[in-house]
């Protein structure tokens, strides 16, 4: 939900960027038994859709949270101890969900859509 989709992030020193997303639905058992990878893009073709841009390979990845230390909220401070981004520069981000255990499954294989 934040950043929302085609706007423009202000720039803050110290970098600080919130990313906050919702589930559609919640899975079994509820949001006890999962966690979220953060993946974070820089789109390198200024004339695609940002939404394309992943699929398409017209991406560089720059950070991604790590799979022994994921995300066990909705929510992600994106600050001075990740990758610095650089003004005027487009990126994409994605959220991957899966349950600790590997038990449980979701639609696309748990990736969102393109933010």
């Amino acid at each position: 939900t934040t950043p929302a989709q085609g706007i423009t992030v202000t720039p803050q020193t110290p970098q600080n960027i919130t990313f906050q997303w919702q589930l559609k639905n919640p899975p079994p058992g509820g949001f006890t038994n999962v966690e979220y990878l953060l993946k974070l893009y820089e789109i390198t073709d200024n004339s695609i859709n940002p939404m394309n841009s992943i699929s398409a390979n017209k991406v560089l990845k720059i950070y991604e949270t790590g799979t022994t230390t994921p995300i066990t909220t909705t929510n992600f401070n994106y600050n001075i101890t990740q990758t610095l981004l650089e003004e005027g520069k487009r990126y994409a981000w994605t959220i991957t969900i899966r349950e600790k255990n590997g038990r449980q499954s979701f639609k696309n294989d748990g990736v969102s859509q393109v933010g």
